[in-house]
């Protein structure tokens, strides 16, 4: 049978798997996935359950079109699903109990919803939305706009407004939402630590506008005091505790280096020692590799195992982004999946299984 060559119209018919989320037990994972609709000019996506046997729906099972579901993420027990979904108007946080029953909303934010994180007691979530700044109102049907910042719009997004992002926590008991970071600054990337007293993210807090580097903030949940890790040393994201206590990030100590690659690093909190896990390492952490059909791609590390003793995190290697692990007590770095032409768009681990 002759294949008849790819047309660009072809794009259309395609559907794109991602964001692959295993359970904790490492026998089932849920994943999104993302079509094109045509006449609506617009995208649907949905989540879906596979158990180790058959996929099936797991959320928007009537086919509702225009929805867009995903980010899903299992509970500490995994009993319940939270994911984000635009069903209600606008992108919310849900909850799904895996014993049956509809979705939950657990938040109403004006400006929405953006990532999350299960607190480690399963009791709650910390997400991060947008706090409402009263802005300057202009006379009916005026044209003009005020600019009063540096960075005022952005690629792919427009025009910036100016309400920060800030970091909030429902409890899922009485749906109550309270709000744990503030002012003028966006705080992103909560991790709550173990022992579930403290919340480790990421914000640049520094009143001038030429200072663009994120620094590693300590918040105690008790006392609300907050603490800057990093002191502007050089960037610093996706903070991550070991069991031990202390947090690894991506980021360096070059300061402004545009073009310079991350480095995996771990901060001993009681010490103060913050060093780098991989020396030598030559390859940038996470995928660069682009494309426009890519959709829903997810986590591309790091991502530690339940033990602490292992992080799997995707690099860029030339043209393609393979799998690699770092046994933290040798420093042993290996390749673990993928070779030739082929590109890692996001990965998951759970009960040994990645």
């Amino acid at each position: 049978m002759q294949l008849k060559p790819f047309v660009a119209e072809d794009i259309l018919k395609m559907q794109f798997p991602g964001q692959p989320k295993l359970s904790p037990s490492g026998k089932e994972f849920l994943f999104v996935q993302t079509e094109m609709l045509e006449k609506e000019n617009t995208y649907s996506s949905s989540i879906y359950r596979f158990d180790g046997q058959r996929v099936s729906a797991f959320t928007n099972r009537g086919g509702q079109r225009k929805v867009r579901e995903g980010s899903p993420v299992w509970s500490p027990d995994g009993q319940m699903v939270a994911f984000l979904s635009n069903r209600s108007g606008s992108n919310q946080l849900w909850v799904l109990d895996l014993h049956g029953g509809e979705a939950t909303r657990l938040t109403d934010m004006p400006k929405g919803v953006g990532s999350f994180v299960w607190d480690p007691s399963g009791q709650g979530i910390y997400f991060v939305a947008k706090e409402l700044i009263e802005e300057p109102k202009f006379r009916e049907g005026a044209t003009v706009r005020r600019i009063s910042k540096l960075r005022y719009k952005f690629n792919g997004a427009g025009y910036l407004d100016n309400h920060p992002n800030q970091i909030w926590y429902v409890d899922l008991q009485g749906n109550e939402v309270a709000q744990l970071t503030s002012g003028s600054f966006h705080a992103s990337q909560p991790a709550p630590s173990p022992c579930g007293k403290y919340l480790a993210f990421a914000s640049n807090r520094d009143n001038d506008e030429l200072k663009t580097l994120e620094d590693l903030w300590l918040l105690n949940l008790e006392t609300g005091e907050m603490k800057n890790l990093t002191n502007g040393v050089g960037p610093a994201r996706s903070p991550m505790w070991t069991p031990e206590g202390t947090l690894l990030y991506t980021g360096h100590q070059k300061g402004i280096y545009p073009g310079g690659y991350s480095e995996l690093r771990e901060l001993n909190l009681l010490t103060g020692e913050d060093r780098n896990l991989l020396p030598g390492f030559e390859h940038l952490i996470g995928n660069s590799v682009g494309a426009d059909t890519r959709f829903d791609s997810g986590n591309t590390g790091p991502v530690l195992s339940e033990d602490g003793q292992l992080v799997y995190f995707v690099a860029t290697v030339g043209g393609n982004s393979y799998l690699f692990r770092l046994e933290r007590a040798t420093g042993k770095v290996e390749q673990i999946y993928g070779e030739g032409q082929m590109c890692i768009t996001s990965f998951d681990v759970a009960a040994g299984v990645a």
